[in-house]
C-alpha cells in the first residue's frame, strides 16, 4: 500500500514539474482529466472483456471488431429507431461477433488468434462498406461520420441523475474542489 501512495504522489509530482516547467496548465486541468477519462472507457471495457475471456482459457484477440460492429449498429439503429433500440442493437451485433469467434473456434477448431484477427479485418471493412452504401443511398451521412443520435436521458429515473445518490453528491462536490483548487 505504501508503494502505490508513493507511485501516486510520484506523478504528481513529476505531473507539477512538467506544467512548471513548461507552462502548459491544461495538462493537469479538469477537462483534461474528463477527456482522458471518457475517451479510456472503451479501452477498460475492451480491457475487462479480454480479461474474461483469458480467464475463461479463450485467447480473444477480436474484441475490437466485436466493438467496432456494436458501435456501428448501436449508431445506425439508434438514429433510426432511438437510443434504446440502439442500445440492443449494439448489445445484438457484438454479441454476433462473438458467436463468430466461437463457431470459428470450437466448431472448425481455427486458432483463436487467427479467428480474432480476421474479426477485426472482416469487422472493420464491413463496417466501411455497409456505411459506403448507406451513405450513396442518401440514409447515412457519409461512410466516416456518425449519424445523429438523442440522448437517452435520464427518463424520470433518480438512478440516472447524479445529483440524487451518495457517490453522485462525493463526485460533484469533490469535482468543484478540483475546479476551485485549479483556478
Amino acid at each position: 500500500m505504501r508503494r502505490i501512495i508513493v507511485i501516486f504522489f510520484g506523478i504528481i509530482a513529476i505531473l507539477s514539474i512538467i506544467r512548471i516547467a513548461t507552462g502548459a496548465s491544461d495538462l493537469t486541468s479538469v477537462g483534461t482529466a474528463k477527456a482522458a477519462l471518457l475517451l479510456s472507457v472503451p479501452i477498460v471495457l475492451a480491457a475487462l472483456g479480454g480479461l474474461f475471456a483469458e480467464r475463461a482459457g479463450v485467447v480473444n484477440i477480436g474484441l475490437e471488431g466485436m466493438m467496432i460492429m456494436g458501435a456501428w449498429a448501436g449508431g445506425f439503429i439508434g438514429s433510426i429507431h432511438g437510443p434504446w433500440m440502439g442500445l440492443v442493437g449494439a448489445i445484438i451485433f457484438g454479441a454476433v461477433g462473438a458467436l463468430v469467434h466461437a463457431v470459428a473456434t470450437i466448431t472448425f477448431g481455427v486458432d483463436h488468434v487467427v479467428s480474432g484477427v480476421a474479426i477485426n479485418i472482416i469487422a472493420a471493412g464491413l463496417v466501411r462498406y455497409i456505411s459506403t452504401i448507406l451513405a450513396q443511398g442518401g440514409s447515412w451521412p457519409g461512410p466516416s461520420q456518425s449519424p445523429d443520435v438523442e440522448p437517452i436521458g435520464q427518463n424520470g429515473y433518480q438512478f440516472f441523475r447524479l445529483e440524487s445518490t451518495l457517490v453522485g453528491r462525493v463526485l460533484t462536490c469533490s469535482a468543484q474542489l478540483v475546479k476551485r483548487i485549479g483556478s
